[in-house]
């Protein structure tokens, strides 16, 4: 599996507690082949953390390239400037 995570800072708008932007990015992601989760953790009052997996790298990255557009659409106004990111193989992952 192949992780890749962004943290984002928040602007005023996306501070609130609506998910709909999340649940919307989700959904396009769980659409594309090799998808296996979608995380989305808020780890500040103006700071949250995305956390998607797919089975390989090549399966993420053109999920990413993939849905690019959707994102930058659906994040606009709810962040401020871009995001920091990192990938990686995932070395661990167990669920329920």
């Amino acid at each position: 599996m192949y992780a890749h995570v962004n943290i984002w800072r928040l602007a005023e708008a996306g501070a609130a507690t609506d998910d709909t932007a999340s649940r919307e990015i989700g959904t396009e992601l769980s659409k594309q082949p090799g998808f296996r989760s979608y995380t989305l953790v808020r780890s500040g009052p103006r700071e949250v953390v995305a956390v998607t997996v797919f089975d390989d790298r090549d399966h993420l990255e053109r999920a990413m390239a993939s849905v690019a557009q959707f994102v930058r659409e659906r994040v606009s106004g709810l962040v401020e400037g871009e995001p920091e990111r990192r990938a990686g193989d995932v070395l661990y992952h167990t669920a329920a």
